[in-house]
């Protein structure tokens, strides 16, 4: 008999959720044996279904059981982090008619609920990115300094304290300070997992010039592209106007913006205030084999994010053989080779990232090469296998776990 899996995260699962969780999170799913780990999925939806009773959504090809405790993902008085665990609270009977062996929870409050609903089952903390998750509240008072020490102190402390094993993505570098800023105890069951990506999804295609005319894009101008959440912490402003600088120097180059978030009427504005309404291009929300698609269809991956732990979007680009200009945050570096595949700048330098956008552009065939194989080695089936062998020990009796974390 499987043993039950059960995956908590502030998202519906849908084909269109925006993130790198969710991307992680389908990842493993499309590798997952169901003969061994039968997963069961809690979150929230804002789709017409009925809040704290089980139903299914259909994730990576696979319907796969869904219980939605709460509708606040991208709306709402609630931040959703805090909305995801009341939930569970309050669907505490539903979540009891589930057989659960082990808990893979993708945010610390969801963790903490489920220790009190729980008890007995050993829980999975997956960690995206080691700053504060705050850090990208869309609650201007959620980001203040002070309020993000204190979660940090509270919840994610508390949380640490009471998991099994800790993942964290990040960089390596990322992934040691945050072993010795927690401790011994916590750096025990820790270890590293990188961003993954579906080398085959995420791929070079063969009829650009079509997915090009899907997007509009009549022209032969270069496409830059940039996927994700649209939100001022992760350099949307700063990229607009580092496209903007482009154009006002004379270069030809569309932008599409793939993807929803706070920020987006602010950029909608700044690109009708300045007059370049006819070469910016937001598509909303996509379902991850559109973006593959958009991305395709690209000539060039900008990001001008303010921090990260292990960009997904950036890694998905470079599978899909463009070259990137980011900001020097996350992993970065370990995908990025300045002047290889593409350029890396400091954060929130609008001007460098600009001066490194037209570089890229460019030289954007010459950089192209390099790109899809500094992707392959975080291929789907190599990380996301080791995720689910590290997942199914703990689902074990421990007299059975002959694998855990305390690895990179």
């Amino acid at each position: 008999m499987p043993r039950g899996l059960l995956i908590a995260a502030p998202t519906d699962f849908s084909k269109d959720a925006i993130g790198g969780t969710s991307a992680i999170i389908e990842e493993v799913l499309s590798v997952l044996d169901m003969n061994c780990l039968l997963p069961h999925l809690v979150g929230a939806s804002e789709r017409d279904v009925r809040i704290g009773e089980w139903g299914t959504v259909v994730v990576a090809g696979r319907e796969v059981p869904f219980l939605p405790v709460s509708r606040s993902i991208k709306s709402g008085l609630v931040p959703a982090r805090l909305a995801l665990p009341i939930g569970m609270v309050r669907a505490r009977d539903a979540l009891a008619s589930a057989r659960i062996d082990v808990v893979y929870a993708h945010c610390p409050e969801a963790a903490l609920a489920v220790r009190g609903l729980l008890p007995r089952v050993p829980i999975i903390l997956h960690v995206h990115g080691t700053a504060s998750p705050l850090s990208f509240s869309r609650f201007k008072a959620a980001r203040h300094p002070a309020i993000q020490a204190l979660y940090q102190a509270s919840v994610m402390r508390a949380a640490l304290r009471v998991v099994s094993g800790v993942f964290v993505t990040s960089d390596e570098g990322a992934f040691r300070q945050f072993c010795k800023s927690w401790g011994q105890g916590v750096a025990r069951k820790a270890r590293r997992v990188p961003a993954m990506v579906n080398t085959e999804v995420f791929a070079p295609i063969s009829d650009r010039t079509i997915a090009r005319q899907e997007l509009g894009v009549a022209s032969s101008d270069p496409i830059v592209v940039s996927v994700g959440r649209i939100e001022r912490t992760k350099g949307a402003g700063d990229a607009m106007v580092a496209f903007q600088r482009l154009r006002e120097g004379g270069a030809r180059a569309k932008y599409v913006i793939v993807g929803d978030g706070s920020y987006r009427e602010t950029l909608e504005r700044m690109v009708t205030s300045v007059g370049l309404g006819s070469d910016v291009v937001f598509t909303g929300p996509l379902a991850r084999d559109r973006v593959a698609r958009v991305l395709g269809a690209s000539d060039l991956f900008l990001s001008g994010s303010w921090q990260e732990g292990f960009s997904v979007a950036l890694l998905e680009a470079l599978a899909c053989g463009l070259p990137a200009v980011a900001t020097d945050v996350g992993g970065v570096r370990e995908l990025i080779e300045d002047g290889i595949n593409g350029y890396i700048v400091r954060s929130r330098d609008v001007l460098a990232l600009s001066e490194a956008l037209r570089a890229a552009i460019a030289k954007r065939e010459n950089l192209r090469a390099a790109s899809r194989e500094r992707a392959m080695p975080y291929g789907t089936e190599r990380i996301a296998g080791s995720v689910i062998a590290d997942v199914l020990a703990f689902s074990s009796p421990i007299s059975e776990r002959k694998r855990a974390p305390g690895r990179t």
